[in-house]
């Protein structure tokens, strides 16, 4: 619809964390990102019954700032970015 952007990430390195710049070409984003990670503390993690949320969603938000959007994805884990278009 063009009012959105969604951007999926997934890292596999185990144990480096990624850093990326996100270029936006075409599409103005508004001031912050909403950011869901699902992951564990380490690659070999799994939910069981005895611990549900060993791997679970975390979410958050992001500031888009001045030079655009720049974000580390965690190691091993899959991340979801949502961009709002600017008003």
């Amino acid at each position: 619809d063009g009012k959105r952007l969604a951007i999926l990430v997934v890292n596999r390195h185990h144990e480096r964390a990624i850093p990326c710049e996100i270029a936006t070409r075409g599409f103005e984003p508004g001031q912050t990102v909403r950011v869901q990670t699902i992951r564990g503390a380490n690659y070999r993690d799994k939910n069981t019954w005895e611990e549900p949320e060993r791997v679970r969603l975390v979410e958050s938000r992001l500031r888009v700032g001045r030079g655009g959007l720049r974000y580390d994805f965690p190691p091993a884990s899959v991340t979801g970015l949502v961009l709002s278009a600017r008003r």
